[in-house]
């Protein structure tokens, strides 16, 4: 219930800040990569915490058993799995280039990571100018390519899953071929990786240019670089998670493996809903 009620509420907080940066698109502040990468993780971001609660939490109450089973054979598992992995890859990015769901996530946090350091670092760049000048329906669209492509892999290309009980999950669950479940674990684990790798250097090289201003020059970018910061240590913690989660399938632990999944919302919540709590507290003018 704890869960339920924070989302609820991390929700409506999360449609207030894009409805703030929507108002205020026209504001030289909010006209920023950072911000419109934002609206584009927020479609990666509220659709995986919906998803989430309509497959995967009711997985663990018997009376939807019958549901799960019903739709065994239809490509329905197919697709809530690849959105997942979409969700995932979005993400990733999402830490910026300062550019199953949480893969795309990751790819976001890098591009913000990018665009943080050419902000900061070369703020009059041609590289800046120009991330800064694309329009929000571009960055969406680009945004959306490899979530997209892989996707599509997963429906196409990749064993159908179903559902079906499993005494080491103590419930009904999504099962898959191991094959699949292995090779999507690599995806995230190296899309994770080199995001995060990338990021790190971004946010030395942004530490180091900062800590010779002082800081009445670089207020009005705090809540900016402090969010993308956050990020970035969502996305470690993620990339750890997925380690310790490939371990689980070479080791064959089941128990652990399925742990693993049950407690998965403890990391991909963190990184899809911490965006609108670090701007609402960081930042006055939302």
């Amino acid at each position: 219930y704890f869960l339920l009620i924070f989302t609820l509420i991390s929700l409506l907080l999360y449609f207030r800040v894009l409805l703030k940066i929507y108002r205020s698109r026209k504001n030289k502040t909010f006209k920023t990569l950072f911000y419109k990468m934002t609206w584009s993780l927020a479609i990666y971001d509220i659709s995986f915490v919906i998803a989430y609660f309509i497959v995967e939490i009711p997985q663990d109450w018997e009376l939807f058993y019958g549901f799960f089973e019903s739709i065994n054979g239809t490509i329905i598992p197919q697709l809530f799995w690849a959105h997942q992995w979409q969700c995932y890859l979005a993400t990733v990015s999402k830490i910026q280039a300062c550019i199953d769901n949480n893969m795309f996530q990751f790819t976001g946090v890098a591009m913000i990571a990018i665009s943080r350091m050419l902000f900061v670092c070369h703020p009059t760049s041609k590289a800046n100018k120009v991330l800064n000048s694309l329009s929000l329906k571009k960055i969406v669209s680009i945004h959306a390519i490899m979530p997209l492509i892989y996707g599509v892999y997963v429906v196409i290309f990749q064993s159908p899953r179903h559902y079906d009980y499993h005494p080491d999950a103590h419930s009904i669950t999504r099962l898959g071929d191991a094959s699949s479940i292995k090779s999507n674990s690599n995806v995230t684990i190296y899309t994770s990786a080199i995001c995060a790798a990338v990021s790190t250097i971004c946010y030395i090289r942004v530490f180091l240019v900062l800590r010779k201003r002082p800081f009445p020059s670089w207020k009005d970018e705090f809540s900016v670089i402090l969010t993308s910061f956050v990020l970035f240590l969502s996305l470690c913690a993620m990339c750890a998670y997925y380690i310790i989660y490939k371990f689980a399938l070479e080791s064959g632990n089941t128990k652990l493996f399925y742990f693993l999944r049950r407690i998965t919302f403890t990391v991909s919540f963190s990184i899809a809903l911490i965006n609108p709590w670090c701007l609402f507290l960081s930042n006055s003018k939302i």
